[in-house]
């Protein structure tokens, strides 16, 4: 029966992982703790018990896990639990295995969170487990099953994207429970949260104009457009990359000679205007959503198209990718929002050749509008996707 569960646990994690591969924020994991066991077992053979005051033990366990997702996460745990001796001069030894569903009601991450992803999240655990009793052969126990539903609560505090603490408190059956403290590293994919980006420039929420610091992307003509512009364009960008001669100054090596270049400090290997300024630096005005979803217009696929062919002719330049909304529904549902909109977009440039890795998502919910959000053209606005260079 054991390898049997063992089998049915690891198949459970093949058959939930694999429909969210292409999620960006889907990470296994991994993770060694230890802690203190609670046993209480009940022997009818006459005569025998516990020892007084020996109703525990120290307790280790590995476990394997992915994140389906912001909240949800799935794990196959081994544990062992300890001895709990008896009066007689035996012991009962306790194992168990236990494939588990994590469901995170709580995550200060969610807003106003750092670079450097640290955060606490609150979690709640339901698993089915199969626990192994190993006892002398004269000894009986009260009717205890070997398959058990357990369930716990615990606190994760991340203390960088990939590694984080967890403490929790875990009831197997009924006579075994268990307290821990684990280390947990995460790899694959990309960081399972949206970070929050630098505080923008002050600006006036009721203004009408975008601030003159967030020039919109420029897209590609559409596709019913002759494509002999699209080309021109592009040639004209490449142009502007080349080393310029020597007897023209251009001290950052962008192409566009000091005298003309009213961004003279542009960083090495990143796309610029013809002015000499980022190009990576503004409102992706083209990419749109269909309503309060985090569905694309069909339209988006023009500008996302043209920036997932520029950064791989610019395999230096790394983004961040800042997702906004208006001030219309909760604080959750705006960030639950620019989240999902963030990973539409993410997952969009990656299925198109984009490392994911090239690219920061941050999450900022409704607090930095641009756009008066009593008007329905304001709030219209302020559903925007930013694009700057990573830093």
């Amino acid at each position: 029966m054991f390898k049997q569960f063992i089998h049915f646990s690891f198949a459970t994690l093949l058959v939930l992982a694999p429909g969210s591969l292409l999620a960006l924020d889907d990470q296994w994991f991994i993770g060694i703790g230890g802690g203190q066991s609670f046993l209480d077992p009940q022997p009818v053979t006459p005569g025998i018990d516990v020892v007084d005051g020996e109703d525990g033990d120290t307790a280790a366990s590995l476990f394997i896990g992915r994140d389906l997702g912001d909240v949800v996460s799935i794990q196959l745990q081994a544990w062992t639990l300890g001895e709990s001796p008896l009066n007689n001069g035996e012991g009962i030894d306790f194992t168990a295995l236990e494939g588990s569903v994590l469901y995170r009601f709580y995550d200060s991450r969610d807003r106003k969170l750092s670079e450097g992803g640290f955060g606490v999240a609150l979690y709640g655990r339901v698993g089915l487990g199969f626990v192994d009793r190993r006892i002398g052969s004269n000894l009986a126990l009260a009717e205890t099953g070997d398959i058990y539903f357990g369930g716990g609560v615990g606190a994760e505090m991340f203390i960088t994207n990939s590694l984080s603490l967890r403490l929790e408190g875990n009831f197997l059956d009924r006579d075994s429970a268990v307290a821990s403290l684990s280390a947990v590293y995460r790899f694959g994919g990309v960081s399972s949260r949206l970070l929050r980006a630098p505080e923008p420039p002050q600006s006036n929420p009721q203004s009408t104009q975008t601030p003159v610091t967030e020039t919109p992307i420029t897209t590609l003509p559409p596709a019913d457009v002759d494509n002999t512009q699209s080309q021109q364009q592009e040639q004209e960008l490449e142009q502007q990359q080349e080393p310029v001669s020597e007897s023209i100054a251009d001290a950052d090596l962008d192409g566009i000679a000091d005298g003309l270049d009213e961004c003279p400090t542009s960083r090495a290997g990143y796309p610029v205007r013809d002015n000499g300024c980022s190009l990576l630096n503004g409102v992706l005005s083209g990419v749109t959503f269909v309503g309060k979803t985090a569905v694309l217009e069909a339209s988006s696929a023009v500008q996302l198209d043209y920036l997932a062919d520029l950064l791989q002719r610019y395999p230096a330049a790394d983004i961040q990718l800042l997702a906004h909304t208006d001030s219309t529904g909760t604080t959750v549902e705006q960030a639950t929002l620019t989240r999902g909109r963030l990973k539409t977009v993410g997952t969009y440039l990656v299925q198109r050749g984009v490392s994911a890795r090239r690219m920061t998502l941050r999450s900022l919910g409704s607090e930095s509008p641009r756009f008066d959000n009593a008007t329905e053209a304001g709030r219209s606005a302020n559903n925007r996707i930013e694009i700057l260079e990573r830093e």
